[in-house]
């Protein structure tokens, strides 16, 4: 609630995406849950989201999927590779999936998702790598799947959790690597998410940890074996990251307003700026340093939405 906050700036529209579902899991069994989220969101593909609707970032919903859904209604015969693009009716769908402490910046996907082609297999996020078997992409960074990809997935899916993760107690846990594994082993590869000078736009930890480095060793060992060994300072994050995990409720507001009204923020003294962000949060949250205003004020490219222009096959 606005009434409540005592920052003195506006707080600017957060516009969700047409063509996608904004996902944030909390209470299902977590091993087939992105199998119904997906099948729900193609059985669903004429709704388009208003391009006018507006809600506050701490606002996403857990949207509620019927477990008895199953994926019958889809196209018999979905691609099975990346590189053959698809005239499914799913073609014009993006899907993502984050975590309720997942802070997406809208503007940034929708500009990225217009620079790719909805008709081919895409999946998307941070990648990760355990051993040099086994791939995966951070859920709590978040996932972008294409529709053609999703069918794809929920077409072997079946197959999937009778082979591997009906019995791998651990992989039903890491669903993170579940869901990457069933999906590499139908075929759908995690794209390569970094820009063209090699800097992340998915983000497993929020922008302070993230600019400082401060991240769990098995992150960094992780990115290492994927060949995308963590940055810090200036080169951590894409002037047009998607994404920041571990943001707390009155963070993500926090970051939002400082996104959406920089100059005004720009006119506070650096010093003023860190004594205003959100306090006692606890997690892994992490208080600011100048150095984090550096990346919202600076670093980021400004927010400007690109409705006009979204995806090839939307």
């Amino acid at each position: 609630d606005d009434d409540d906050d005592d920052d003195g700036h506006g707080d600017g529209p957060l516009v969700l995406p047409p063509h996608a579902t904004i996902w944030s899991p909390d209470t299902l069994d977590p091993t087939p849950q992105f199998a119904w989220a997906v099948n729900k969101s193609i059985q669903a593909h004429e709704y388009r989201w208003n391009t006018r609707q507006q809600k506050t970032p701490d606002a996403a919903t857990t949207e509620q999927i019927d477990i008895a859904q199953s994926s019958s209604s889809l196209s018999s015969s979905p691609p099975s590779s990346s590189s053959s693009p698809s005239s499914s009716s799913a073609s014009s769908l993006w899907i993502v999936k984050v975590d309720t402490i997942t802070f997406i910046m809208i503007e940034h996907l929708l500009s990225y998702l217009s620079t790719l082609d909805s008709h081919y297999q895409h999946f998307l996020g941070r990648r990760l790598r355990i051993d040099q078997n086994l791939l995966f992409l951070s859920g709590g960074a978040g996932f972008v799947a294409s529709g053609v990809a999703a069918e794809r997935y929920l077409e072997y899916w079946p197959t999937c959790f009778e082979q591997r993760i009906k019995a791998d107690n651990w992989m039903r846990g890491a669903r993170d690597v579940g869901v990457t594994y069933c999906a590499t082993k139908a075929g759908i590869e995690a794209n390569r998410t970094m820009d063209s000078h090699g800097r992340q736009r998915f983000h497993i930890y929020g922008p302070s940890k993230t600019y400082q480095g401060s991240v769990d060793g098995w992150v960094k060992d992780y990115s290492v074996q994927i060949g995308e060994p963590i940055q810090k300072g200036p080169n951590c994050c894409s002037p047009v990251s998607v994404t920041f995990h571990y943001v707390e409720g009155p963070e993500m507001v926090f970051i939002h307003r400082v996104l959406h009204n920089r100059s005004a923020w720009l006119q506070l003294k650096p010093e003023e700026r860190v004594k205003r962000w959100p306090r006692n949060l606890g997690g892994y949250s992490q208080q600011p340093t100048q150095d984090t205003f550096r990346l919202l004020l600076h670093d980021l490219e400004n927010l400007a939405p690109p409705f006009g222009k979204f995806v090839h096959g939307g």
